[in-house]
């Protein structure tokens, strides 16, 4: 596929896939706060992370 961009959304505190996605080459972009109500109850940001193409070439 020839994309121009693609998008990832992450929990804001989970640090596994935040580094995942740095190490892919994925900028964060935003955070959406109290995004997510989560099995704890409790409401966690989001985090949007994108990559462009010519970041990525």
């Amino acid at each position: 596929m020839d994309l121009n961009r693609v998008e990832a959304e992450t929990i804001a505190d989970n640090h596994e896939s935040v580094r995942l996605l740095k190490r892919l080459g994925f900028q964060r972009e935003g955070i959406r706060r109290a995004y997510s109500l989560e099995e704890d109850g409790t409401f966690h940001d989001g985090a949007i992370y994108g990559l462009l193409a010519h970041d990525y070439r």
